[in-house]
């Protein structure tokens, strides 16, 4: 069964799919546990359905009720998958948990095959029954000692922190799990091809708005027909139509993403300070400044959104104490760049007008910092072998001081580490230095001569070895002349644009 064939339904989704299979099919007796979660959107409901299909499981989406309404509801998808004409009732979460794990045990048993049970929206019935991991461990444990049957029990949640922590020391299913998978966005290249993104300007301006979403596709579809993205008009017709159409979904989707996560609760707050990262002010103190607070205060709602996945932490990756946060997710990059400054013009249905007068702030708010992302994305990803290096390092970015007055530095977007020095370590060893500047002008030499002036600084300070440093210059619009020339005299300057981003 480990080689089921991947619905055709499904698209991409190969390694998380192949995953699932495994733990379904894997003959070990006995109950055993996955956890799946990310935020919505993603075709987590979507795999597990067909995964459910694909194994006549017993398929349960949990909705935001009562606990007695909640019950009632997986009893009746119980009762559906027994074949029952008679809807089943238990007194409690805890009988309904044990007669699951009984009724997929004897199942199990009679057909010698896996039987699997998948709870959709898990957290949405935590909230209301907050023992029931308790009661599921319980079934657990008491069934993995008989070792009867093969039974496969997979919880599937949205609220991002809830999910990723329910395997942690403290909770009643720590070391339970088999499997813990979290349903990532599509990077860049799958997205494009997902979106029928051709034209790869275009494709990475749609990448700066909506990342790689899956179920952004479909929201979409609902108020402008999907014909592909071949040209920028394509882009422009697709973000009026959509992103800053009052009536269309996305829309919405920032405050939504917000109220995804239980430990969102004042959403002023949060959305104050996504606005000001949005802005660029990426340092917690600043971000403090910025709404008036005193800085100890950002500790709460900065930890929140790391740890709900909307933000992320980004340490300086050769020296300590330097810390930044950048917007996980673009859809909110977005919102805060364009859409929350200008509602009242987009309410009165001027979507055209804003988005023609926000171009000067994509292009330096969003699709900016995006392209920085996204280029570190492909050298840890692929980037590093493509540029002709035995071995991935670790890749980030790094603030390094002028030397003159202490204050002002020179913030360099992409650095790659050696593989063998650790970030932040009392001597690190740097093997590249890039610049990832998304203008309109072709990236020139003045480019290459900064990055030559950071080593150098580079090599003032002691910790850091650039004995063996080489250069990346990264481009959406391509390289003039000066530094075409100087790049092919030279085996230490490497040149990347679209065409290598998003190449296979």
């Amino acid at each position: 069964m480990a080689n089921e064939v991947k619905p055709g339904e499904i698209f991409d989704r190969d390694i998380e799919w192949d995953e699932l299979v495994r733990f379904v099919s894997n003959p070990d007796p006995g109950p055993n546990l996955a956890v799946v979660y990310g935020h919505r959107r993603q075709g987590k409901s979507f795999l597990l359905d067909h995964l459910a299909r694909r194994y006549d499981g017993l398929y349960h989406v949990a909705a935001e009720d009562d606990p007695r309404t909640a019950l009632d509801s997986f009893a009746a998808s119980m009762a559906e998958w027994l074949g029952l004409a008679v809807p089943l009732r238990f007194e409690d979460w805890k009988s309904g948990i044990e007669a699951a794990v009984e009724q997929m045990t004897r199942r199990s048993v009679e057909t010698g095959r896996p039987a699997l049970m998948v709870i959709d929206e898990y957290s949405y019935l935590l909230s209301g029954t907050p023992a029931l991991s308790s009661y599921i461990q319980n079934a657990f444990d008491r069934y993995k000692r008989d070792r009867r049957g093969t039974v496969r029990i997979v919880l599937c949640g949205s609220a991002f922190s809830l999910m990723a922590n329910l395997l942690s020391g403290d909770k009643p299913l720590y070391g339970r799990a088999a499997l813990s998978r979290l349903i990532r966005p599509f990077d860049h290249r799958v997205a494009a091809r997902f979106w029928d993104a051709t034209h790869r300007p275009t494709a990475l301006r749609l990448h700066a708005i909506v990342g790689g979403v899956p179920g952004y596709r479909m929201l979409s579809e609902a108020v402008h027909p999907h014909s592909g993205f071949h040209s920028p008009g394509d882009l422009d017709e697709w973000v009026v139509a959509t992103v800053l159409n009052p009536a269309s979904m996305l829309f919405q989707e920032h405050d939504r993403l917000l109220r995804e996560d239980p430990r969102i609760s004042h959403r002023a707050l949060y959305q104050g300070v996504l606005r000001q990262i949005a802005q660029g002010v990426t340092k917690p103190g600043k971000i403090a400044v910025g709404l008036g607070r005193d800085a100890r205060s950002m500790k709460h709602p900065l930890d929140a959104l790391v740890d709900t996945g909307l933000v992320r932490r980004v340490e300086d990756l050769v020296f300590s104490g330097k810390t930044s946060y950048h917007i996980a997710e673009p859809i909110l990059r977005f919102a805060h760049a364009v859409i929350l400054p200008r509602l009242t013009q987009l309410d009165r249905g001027r979507s055209r007008l804003v988005w023609e007068r926000s171009a000067d702030v994509f292009r330096s708010n969003i699709l900016g910092p995006h392209f920085e992302d996204l280029v570190r994305d492909w050298l840890a990803d692929q980037g590093w072998a493509r540029l002709g290096f035995p071995e991935p390092g670790e890749v980030g970015q790094t603030t390094i001081s002028s030397g003159a007055d202490g204050q002002r530095g020179h913030q360099v977007d992409v650095v790659m580490l050696d593989p063998d020095s650790s970030p932040r370590g009392d001597r690190v060893a740097v093997r590249l230095l890039g610049e990832a500047k998304c203008t309109a002008e072709p990236r020139s030499g003045h480019d290459l001569r900064r990055l030559e002036k950071i080593r150098e600084r580079m090599r003032s300070i002691g910790k850091i070895d650039v004995s063996a440093t080489r250069y990346a210059v990264f481009s959406e619009s391509g390289f003039a002349a000066d530094l075409l020339a100087e790049a092919s005299r030279r085996d230490d300057v490497h040149l990347v644009d679209l065409d290598d981003l998003y190449g296979e």
